[in-house]
């Protein structure tokens, strides 16, 4: 066990991080008010919408549609997929010949 004295070491500090799935609070604040507005004002947006033309109604669905559905990840590359034939057949012959 460190002592209290030690470089780096500081026992209000915490090093298992935030909690998986754990939101931040702030979010759930602004999220939250941002729904009771919409839900207040949904009406007058409706009628908002109806008056743009079709092209800014895309716009705005496009926009809107990115907080209700989960965005796809790209998978990250593997080593193997950044390189080229010539380098993954070098690795096999080195693995043939042991």
């Amino acid at each position: 066990m460190k002592n209290d004295f030690s470089p780096g070491y500081d026992p209000r500090r915490n090093t298992t991080g935030r909690p998986k799935g754990a939101h931040n609070k702030i979010n759930i604040h602004i999220k939250n008010w941002i729904g009771q507005f919409l839900q207040q004002n949904q009406n007058q947006f409706e009628a908002d919408m109806l008056e743009l033309s079709p092209r800014d109604r895309v716009l705005i669905y496009e926009k809107l549609l990115k907080y209700i559905l989960p965005t796809e990840k790209t998978p990250h590359q593997t080593e193997f997929e950044i390189l080229t034939d010539g380098q993954i057949d070098e690795i096999i012959e080195k693995l043939k010949n042991g």
